[in-house]
């Protein structure tokens, strides 16, 4: 099902993994703002994807998930 970004209204939200950790995330395809998988995908829980991205040590772009295919 697809949701309407909560921060954006804009964008569409995709479910990815990042490719280094297999971990699930949950990405605005406009803004960027990204979800840890489990966490509600809402305005407040939010955190941009390549601050998430270079916390973990990677460069912070999108090459760094693999989109899931709808």
């Amino acid at each position: 099902m697809k949701t309407r970004c909560p921060r954006c209204n804009q964008g569409w939200v995709f479910s990815a993994r990042i490719r280094a950790t297999n971990e699930p995330v949950f990405v605005c395809e406009e803004c960027e703002a990204t979800w840890i998988g489990g966490k509600p995908i809402a305005f407040e829980t939010f955190v941009d994807m390549s601050t998430l991205l270079k916390a973990k040590g990677l460069p912070g772009k999108w090459s760094d998930l693999q989109v899931d295919e709808e």
